[in-house]
C-alpha cells in the first residue's frame, strides 16, 4: 500500500509518500520565505498555487510512481491559510 500526504497550512507546501510499514519514499518541501518580515497570507498562497504541481511531480518522480499507483491522498485541511 502507498500513500501520499499533502500539508500546505502555512508557509511550506510539502509532499510526502509513504509505504504502510511507514517507510518514507518521498519527502518534498517548497517553502515560501518572504524578503521581510513573517507570512503574508496572499503571498504564500500563490507561492503554493505555483508549487503545489511541481511538488507532487517531483515526490513521484523520485520513487518512479504515478498518482493512479496510490492507494490513497491524505492532506491537511486546517486551520491554515485561506
Amino acid at each position: 500500500m502507498l500513500g501520499m500526504g499533502i500539508e500546505a497550512t502555512a508557509h511550506t507546501f510539502g509532499v510526502g509518500i509513504t509505504d504502510e510499514e511507514f517507510n518514507i519514499k518521498a519527502n518534498v518541501q517548497k517553502t515560501y520565505t518572504p524578503a521581510v518580515g513573517g507570512i503574508h497570507p496572499r503571498e504564500a498562497v500563490q507561492h503554493h498555487l505555483e508549487n503545489a504541481d511541481k511538488a507532487i511531480k517531483e515526490a513521484l518522480n523520485s520513487v518512479k510512481l504515478n498518482l493512479s499507483d496510490l492507494d490513497f491522498i491524505a492532506f491537511s485541511q486546517g486551520p491554515g491559510l485561506a
